[in-house]
């Protein structure tokens, strides 16, 4: 129902001259399709250690989660494009621990133009977070891939979905909820371990997309 939820507001957004840039991770549906084929998930810091086997897996079973997507988007009456490894939009690069994660990596560069071309057939680019570089494939964190993507189109706004409330100044406390932060305010708490786990990537996508010349971010509950 919040997948349902989301997909209609940008379907909406998009009917009212926005242009909505919807870009998806896939965990839980890499998890599943490693286990299939009898391969194991190993995490460090977060992050999905990587080799040319599960990189492969991880492609497709993002591509089938982009496709699940155009679908449902189109199924509501939107227009939407699929925008995965293939067509070269997101250009990566390899992390700086490509030693221990393999093939892991970070946004090096995105085609502008592709994603504007999407715009100009009024459709909703869905974009996968796989990059490429010099052909090889790179599994890249989706928080990061959004913050490149808004960075690169100047986009007004970046919105990360996630299933928390949002950034809480007491952990387990949804009362403590902060509800707006500057730059300088997110990194003391970022000092001060108040902002701790999975939220720390994505207050740090936020800010470099700020720092690059979005106009606002904002992190929110996807089921709200």
């Amino acid at each position: 129902a919040a997948m349902r939820g989301i997909l209609q507001d940008l379907v909406f957004l998009s009917a009212v001259g926005i242009h909505p840039v919807l870009v998806h991770g896939g965990g839980p549906t890499i998890t599943a399709q490693l286990a299939a084929v009898g391969r194991k998930t190993r995490f460090i810091d977060g992050m999905r250690v990587t080799d040319g086997p599960t990189v492969r897996v991880v492609n497709r079973a993002l591509e089938d989660v982009n496709r699940r997507l155009v679908t449902q988007i189109r199924a509501l009456n939107g227009h939407a494009e699929g925008v995965i490894a293939k067509h070269r939009v997101i250009l990566a690069q390899p992390h700086p621990r490509a030693a221990l994660l393999g093939f892991v990596g970070t946004v090096r560069g995105v085609h502008r133009s592709a994603l504007r071309a999407v715009f100009t057939r009024h459709a909703i680019p869905v974009v996968s977070p796989v990059g490429i570089c010099e052909g090889q494939l790179y599994n890249i964190n989706a928080d990061n891939v959004a913050s490149a993507v808004a960075a690169h189109l100047k986009a007004e706004k970046l919105v990360l979905l996630t299933n928390v409330r949002g950034i809480l100044r007491q952990p387990s406390d949804v009362t403590s909820l902060i509800s707006t932060l500057s730059i300088k305010d997110a990194r003391v708490l970022l000092e001060r371990q108040v902002i701790q786990e999975g939220m720390i990537p994505k207050v740090k996508a936020c800010i470099e997309a700020l720092r690059r010349g979005v106009k606002k971010t904002h992190i929110i509950d996807a089921a709200v």
